[in-house]
């Protein structure tokens, strides 16, 4: 069976856009981001905001390096970063937790 289109992705099994090197595993995490923990160590999200390259999960930890147009930018008019934040919100979150968010940021600051 012949593909009428220039590439045939489908019976080659090749992805139709290759990943971007901040999706894939193993890679280089944001510049400059980082995780500064409150006085207790609980990082709880109550409400995440951004200010000056730092998004806040709760009133005394935030992480640090998130250009404000990465935390801006919008995917079907929600706030990729605000919403995931907000879908944790009221949990506890985990080292496990937090290591995902670093690769998001990374991509979306290389997609815009």
């Amino acid at each position: 069976m012949a593909c009428s289109l220039p590439w045939q992705p489908s019976l080659h099994g090749m992805p139709l856009r290759a990943p971007t090197p901040a999706a894939l595993p193993g890679a280089p995490l944001a510049s400059g981001f980082g995780f500064a923990p409150g006085p207790k160590r609980r990082s709880a999200v109550t409400g995440p905001s951004s200010e000056q390259g730092r998004v806040w999960i709760n009133a005394t930890q935030s992480f640090a390096g998130v250009p404000e147009e990465v935390w801006a930018f919008e995917v079907g008019g929600d706030q990729v970063c605000a919403q995931w934040l907000k879908d944790r919100k009221g949990r506890v979150l985990t080292f496990q937790d937090i290591v995902p968010y670093q690769p998001i940021v990374a991509a979306l600051a290389e997609t815009i």
